[in-house]
C-alpha cells in the first residue's frame, strides 16, 4: 500500500508561484512529483512507495508555445534541509538534504520544503531535464466564446490544467474546472475548483467581451464554497491603495452616475448583481476600475474594492 508526505510550501515573495514538488528516492532509483496551483499553500504527494525520500521543489508557471527553452527552471530552487529544522534563521546556514521516511499506507506529514536560501546551484537538477511546464497556446487577440477565454485565464492565472469534470484530474496533477458560470453585462465570469488532490480552492475567472468577442481577465481564488466578487456572495470593502476615508456606491454602473453612500472599508456587502464593463474613456486597457458590482441595498462599486 502506497504512503504519502504532505506539507506546506512557499516562496521567497509575496506571490506564491505554482510549483512542483518532488520526493527523490535517496538511493537515486526513482523519483514522485506532485503539482500545485499559484497561492496553494499545502501539498499532498500520494502514491509513495514505503522508503526514504529527499523533497524538493522548483516553480513550474505556465508558459507559451514556443517559449524559449532556457526560461524553464533546470535546478531545484528550494528543499526539505536542515535549515529548515533549525528555523531558517542566519544562525541556520546548514542547507544538508534532510532524509524523509514513508511507511506503507501512512502520510508523513509536516514536511516544508521552505529552504529558497542556500544560494545558486547548491540543488541538484531536476529530473527529467526540467520543471514540469504547462504549455499553452498562444493566446488569439478575441476568443469566439466567453468559456474559451475563461479556459484561457484559469491555466495562465492558476497553473493548472484544465479538465472537464474532477473525475478527469489525474493523481499529483493541478487541475482547474468549471462548475457554473454568470454572464453579465460586457463581462462575465466562471466558477471553478483548483488544485491538486484534496488541496483545493474555489476561483472565479473574469472575462469582458459580448457576442463572438471575448478576452480573459482576472481571476480570483480562495479556500471556501463561495469566489468573491460573484453574484450571491459575502465579501468586504478593502481600501488598500493608499487611500482614505470610503468608496462611493453608486446609483448605476458608470463614473458619472449619482453617489448614493460611500462605505468605509472592512464593511461586509454582498453582491446581488454584475458584473458590469464600463470601458474607460481614455482607450487604455480595462482594470478592475471599470468592473461593477451591485451591492445589495446599498448600490453599484467598481470591483477595484471588493475582496472576500
Amino acid at each position: 500500500m502506497a504512503g504519502s508526505i504532505s506539507g506546506h510550501v512557499g516562496y521567497p515573495s509575496e506571490f506564491l508561484p505554482a510549483e512542483a514538488v518532488y520526493a527523490i528516492s535517496t538511493d537515486g532509483n526513482g523519483f514522485y512529483v506532485v503539482e500545485t496551483m499559484v497561492g496553494q499553500q499545502h501539498y499532498r504527494l500520494l502514491g509513495l512507495p514505503a522508503g526514504d525520500y529527499f523533497v524538493l521543489v522548483a516553480t513550474r508557471m505556465p508558459v507559451e508555445t514556443g517559449a524559449n527553452p532556457a526560461d524553464r527552471m533546470t535546478r531545484f530552487g528550494a528543499a526539505y534541509t536542515k535549515s529548515v529544522l533549525c528555523g531558517l534563521s542566519v544562525d541556520c546556514p546548514d542547507h544538508t538534504l534532510v532524509p524523509v521516511h514513508v511507511d506503507a499506507g501512512a502520510e508523513t506529514a509536516g514536511i516544508d520544503p521552505g529552504d529558497w536560501y542556500a544560494g545558486e546551484n547548491a540543488f541538484p537538477l531536476i529530473p527529467g531535464g526540467g520543471s514540469p511546464a504547462l504549455m499553452l497556446d498562444a493566446a488569439p487577440p478575441t476568443f469566439h466564446t466567453s468559456e474559451e477565454a475563461a479556459i484561457q485565464t484559469a491555466q495562465s492565472k492558476t497553473g493548472a490544467r484544465f479538465t472537464t469534470h474532477a473525475t478527469d484530474c489525474k493523481q499529483n496533477t493541478a487541475c482547474v474546472w468549471f462548475t457554473s458560470n454568470h454572464i453579465g453585462q460586457g463581462a462575465a465570469y466562471y466558477v471553478g475548483t483548483a488544485g491538486s488532490n484534496s488541496d483545493v480552492q474555489t476561483c472565479a475567472f473574469y472575462v469582458l467581451g459580448g457576442g463572438t468577442a471575448w478576452k480573459g481577465f482576472v481571476s480570483e481564488c480562495r479556500i471556501g464554497p463561495d469566489p468573491f466578487p460573484a453574484v450571491g456572495s459575502t465579501g468586504q470593502v478593502l481600501l488598500g491603495m493608499g487611500e482614505t476615508g470610503c468608496v462611493n456606491v453608486r446609483a448605476a454602473p458608470g463614473k458619472g452616475a449619482k453617489v448614493v453612500g460611500c462605505l468605509a472599508g472592512g464593511t461586509v456587502v454582498r453582491i446581488d448583481n454584475g458584473p458590469v464593463f464600463i470601458a474607460p474613456t481614455s482607450g487604455g486597457s480595462p482594470s478592475t476600475l471599470d468592473v461593477w458590482w451591485h451591492i445589495g441595498g446599498r448600490g453599484w462599486m467598481v470591483q477595484q474594492y471588493l475582496h472576500g
